[in-house]
């Protein structure tokens, strides 16, 4: 074997594992201990600005990445009964300023 085929299967061996990372996802939960409104989420939708919103049974939470603000049903009148099981981030946006 020769000497540009040894540094050849070298560079591969020590440089090929670095090339064939993938990027990894970033992942992570938020629970009514970080203050989310209740456990039970039953839809998200992310708006132009970026900002998360999460409907659960006892209303909606606005996430920005690092802090949540809850929105109680009881305390929206445009709230309809029940669940929040649909989330239009225009509206989201709006009611909330």
């Amino acid at each position: 074997m020769g000497k540009s085929s040894l540094t050849l299967i070298l560079f591969l061996t020590v440089f090929g594992n670095v090339f064939s990372l993938e990027k990894s996802e970033i992942f992570q939960s938020l629970t009514v201990d970080e203050g989310l409104a209740q456990n039970s989420v039953i839809v998200i939708e992310e708006d132009s600005y970026g900002f998360l919103w999460i409907g659960t049974q006892a209303g909606f939470t606005r996430w920005n990445g690092t802090t949540l603000i809850n929105y109680p049903r009881k305390d929206i009148d445009a709230f309809p009964p029940g669940f929040v099981n649909l989330i239009n981030s225009t509206f989201a946006v709006n009611i909330v300023r």
